[in-house]
């Protein structure tokens, strides 16, 4: 079954709906009695007789729900009150008498009008759990508890969806022994321990466990055994895991069979399960462990259908990763450019396109994808604010971060304006020559994430290179050294802070280890290479290092040349005297 069809138990509960509507329509408009007498070449039997009377309440009690006389609701109330009792196990019957109560949250209400069908009914356990459900809105969760127990007694042990509800709420309310006391005594019944409610509670069970047992200080071989039980339980709730479970225990299983490196199990599961439910998160999980088993092909072709047809727009980010993963990006593009032939005003569609070109070096199509868009967002205007820059219009760039800022801030939306984001800013303004400006956004940056040595070298490097606040440019640079001490940039700012300070010698130092680790040529490291040198007068070095940086597309090649120009006096000879 495709992603985004309906559930076969969703036309299953419409067939209901509509056979009371047939048995009951003449009755509940007509006015005429209830129950006519069966024919006799029927032969229907109890169960049968049971079934249709318990279907024609169900309509009418729907007919009189729909009516708004005054005295409907308590007709409904009556008729689906009759279909429970027929039909004591029908979650339909059940859903829609509680509704009104649900309604005006009378949630004990809902207790009293169930309580005494499940009492005539033991093995009534949708009713059972119904009423703790009511319990637990209305704030009893011991009543709650109590509830449970006794439609487990009442019901012989023969509900495993009782026992995983019961273990549940034992578990938040921190009564762990009993909860693991139940958990043995369910896993010593047979009937129980070959269900998926077991199997699933006995899986998460031993994965908190093994979780709240490591913080205690757990030995590592009772944490690899509470591990060892926990996946193998999930294995086998995976195998029996069916469409009547909700699609977040779908979920929480998958992630926990993926957490233990079980792609497969996970794979297998989905591939079965999630095109059943309405839940976009278990597809694109479907998607992703496809494409970690190396199906890169089916992941593909599973999400170009899901985007075109049946994702909600607000899980194209994440869909656009995997099918590049998948496939890549031009594929991806070309999906998206036929979603916006269909979807011309799709904001979503047109910000993904955008991005898959600017990651593709496109700009120019990129700022093309973004130009119908009139109310763009903060994250449209900072995604065209990035083309721009790609493009070298600095300017144009930081009109669009300065509109992206004023937005998000007019909108307290301070998730957006991130270190990233100001540290964006910052490389902008220095570009234009703004240094001041570059500085405070820098600063910006390291408010929000004092400890990232990004932040601090960006802080560092910018003072060091306006020659301002050295002693603690320095500080801010060699705490970057210290987290990242095989980062090339990060030796070069120390070594042009030291420089700065007249510290040449260890400036030198600094740089050679710079230019040890960088391995993309970076012209500006040469110049300040020769800088250095030259302050010292290695000259060979000097003219050396500048030419370096020349051949490597400089910004501003004159300068270099005028520097090249004044190297007269320099004793050469020394620099034989700092050679690495």
């Amino acid at each position: 079954m495709t992603a985004g069809t309906k559930s076969p138990r969703v036309f299953y509960a419409i067939c209901r709906v509509l056979a009371g509507l047939v048995f009951c329509g003449h009755v509940a408009l007509g006015g005429v009695r209830l129950f006519e007498p069966s024919p006799s070449d029927l032969e229907l039997t109890a169960a049968e007789e049971a079934q249709s009377s318990a279907l024609s309440h169900f309509g009418a009690g729907l007919l009189y729900a729909l009516d708004e006389s005054p005295d409907a609701g308590a007709a409904a109330e009556r008729h689906l009150l009759q279909a429970l009792r027929f039909a004591p196990q029908s979650p339909l019957a059940a859903e829609a008498l509680i509704y009104p109560y649900l309604m005006r949250r009378d949630f004990l209400g809902v207790v009293a009008l169930l309580k005494p069908i499940a009492e005539a009914h033991p093995d009534g356990a949708n009713l059972v759990l119904l009423m703790a459900e009511a319990y637990e809105a209305a704030e009893q969760p011991e009543a709650a508890i109590q509830c449970l127990e006794k439609g487990l007694a009442d019901g012989r042990w023969s509900s495993g969806r009782i026992v995983r509800h019961l273990f549940a709420l034992l578990w938040q309310q921190k009564r762990y022994d009993e909860g693991e006391k139940l958990l043995r005594r369910a896993g010593r019944k047979k009937s129980l321990r070959d269900t998926f409610d077991y199997q699933y509670a006995a899986a998460i069970h031993g994965n908190v466990a093994a979780v709240r047992d490591a913080r205690d200080g757990k030995s590592p071989r009772h944490l690899d055994r509470l591990r060892t039980e926990s996946l193998a339980h999930a294995r086998a709730a995976a195998k029996l895991a069916a469409t009547d479970v909700e699609p977040r225990e779908v979920g929480a299983l998958a992630d926990l069979l993926i957490d233990a490196g079980c792609w497969e199990d996970a794979r297998t599961m989905l591939e079965r399960l999630a095109d059943e439910y309405d839940a976009p998160d278990l597809w694109l999980l479907k998607a992703r462990a496809l494409l970690r088993c190396h199906q890169a092909e089916q992941a593909g072709a599973y999400l170009q259908e899901l985007i075109t047809h049946y994702l909600p727009e607000e899980y194209f980010r994440e869909a656009t990763e995997l099918l590049t993963a998948a496939t890549d990006r031009a594929t991806a593009a070309r999906v998206f450019r036929h979603y916006l032939a269909l979807q011309p005003d799709s904001i979503a569609a047109r910000y993904q396109l955008a991005y898959l070109y600017y990651a593709s070096e496109q700009p120019a199509l990129g700022l093309e994808a973004l130009e119908p868009i009139r109310d763009q967002s903060p994250e449209c205007l900072l995604l065209r604010a990035y083309l721009h820059h790609h493009l070298q219009q600095t300017d144009l760039a930081l009109a669009d971060v300065e509109q992206a800022r004023a937005l998000a801030q007019a909108s307290d939306r301070n998730d957006f304006l991130t270190a990233d984001f100001h540290l964006f800013v910052s490389s902008l303004y220095e570009e234009r020559g703004d240094t001041r400006a570059a500085i405070e956004a820098a600063r910006q940056a390291l408010a929000l994430a004092p400890d990232d040595p990004g932040c601090a070298n960006c802080v560092g490097y910018l003072l060091a290179d306006s020659n301002q606040e050295l002693a603690a440019a320095e500080q801010l640079i060699r705490q970057a050294v210290a987290a990242s001490p095989d980062n090339a940039a990060y030796q070069d700012s120390l070594a042009w802070v030291l420089y700065r300070q007249g510290r040449f010698s260890p400036a030198l130092a600094a740089m050679f280890q710079a230019l040890a680790l960088d391995d993309e040529a970076d012209a500006v490291l040469f110049d300040h290479a020769g800088d250095i040198c030259a302050a010292l007068q290695l000259g060979e070095l000097a003219s050396f290092y500048w030419a370096q940086a020349l051949a490597a597309g400089i910004a501003e090649p004159d300068a270099v040349r005028r520097k090249l120009a004044g190297l007269d006096n320099v004793d050469s000879g020394a620099s034989t005297r700092y050679v690495p």
